[in-house]
């Protein structure tokens, strides 16, 4: 009686243990360098998981990791019509793990080996294979008349956060747009949702319908808000150059000079509009963070350097002058080595 007693026991622990969710184990190495890439994006389709994707276009997906030596290797395998066959088609991709980036490396077609030149406008068809996708990008990727700097997405996505894109269709058949997001207006932060009717044909977009605060906006508040959107202080200190730099955009160049650059907006206690840049820059084994404030008059597209610091300290404007000198030298550099 006893040993069927135990025996009992060891069934049951047995049993615990293979119901237990493997998730609580955390996941495995494999799983990791897997989601690099299905959890990620390439950069000219960033709003699209490449997983996710792959599943909807591709039939019979799979994914398989392996290992050359001291690199991580993913192979995508999916059936799909390309050139008028249905193939199988093979990816392999490259994986950095401790960077979570990843690169193409190879790719096959029915198991003959292909040039990458003609991977990538199989991955533009991929992506863009939905109307409401490629509609999204004719938004995002377009301008207004009245604003015609910068593109609609860029504008948008550096006012507004917690911001989403997505598309619908009405019963007519007519593709729509649609935009959501949160950005301060006047003293408080509110919703905005905004339509847009898109021409698929002619590639041509038409702002339909805005919501402020979830209340219809009229064409003067909509006004009112495409002006604040696209001539936002952010817009204007990023677009614009330091006159002894002209050809160095400064948004950009902060972006690419300084690690984890972050750009804010408020309001001083003066009543100032103060943009801010804060960045991360490394000098050997040193570490600086480095603050940088700008005021701006948004309606006269005037903005001016007031005050900046690093770790703490404030600085000079003369030490200023060779931040962007030394920032300047290593684009110039960065340039000459994607020649």
């Amino acid at each position: 009686m006893r040993s069927m007693i135990k025996v009992s026991v060891f069934v049951i622990l047995v049993v615990c243990i293979l119901l237990i969710p493997k998730e609580l184990f955390g996941a495995t190495y494999e799983e990791e360098v897997l989601d690099v890439i299905r959890l990620g994006s390439f950069y000219a389709h960033p709003d699209l998981l490449v997983g996710q994707t792959f599943a909807t276009y591709f039939d019979d997906a799979s994914w398989t990791y392996s290992r050359r030596g001291d690199q991580d290797l993913v192979r995508f395998s999916g059936t799909a019509l390309y050139e008028g066959q249905t193939s199988r088609i093979e990816i392999v991709f490259l994986v950095n793990l401790k960077e979570e980036t990843f690169e193409t490396v190879a790719w096959r077609v029915a198991g003959r080996e292909r040039s990458l030149d003609y991977l990538w406008p199989l991955l533009d068809e991929v992506f863009l294979s939905d109307p409401g996708i490629n509609a999204v990008y004719i938004v995002k990727d377009g301008y207004f008349y009245d604003w015609p700097y910068p593109s609609v997405g860029e504008a948008f996505e550096r006012f507004f956060h917690d911001f989403f894109w997505d598309y619908f269709y009405t019963e007519e058949g007519d593709l729509f747009v649609y935009f959501m997001g949160v950005a301060q207006y006047g003293e408080e932060p509110v919703e905005v949702y905004l339509e847009f009717f898109v021409d698929l044909d002619s590639e041509t977009f038409e702002a339909y319908y805005m919501e402020i605060g979830e209340l219809y906006a009229s064409y003067s508040n909509y006004l009112e808000m495409m002006d604040r959107i696209f001539y936002h202080p952010k817009n204007i200190v990023r677009e614009d150059s330091f006159s002894i730099f002209p050809e160095m955009l400064i948004g950009s160049s902060f972006d690419i000079y300084f690690d984890y650059s972050y750009w804010d907006f408020f309001i001083s206690t003066d009543g100032l509009d103060i943009v801010e840049c804060v960045g991360y820059l490394y000098i050997g084994d040193l570490e600086f963070e480095v603050v940088i404030q700008f005021y701006v008059e948004p309606l006269n597209e005037y903005f001016e350097l007031i005050y900046w610091e690093m770790n703490g300290e404030q600085q000079g404007f003369a030490p200023f002058y060779l931040l962007l000198d030394s920032m300047h030298n290593k684009l110039s550099l960065l340039e000459l080595q994607h020649k």
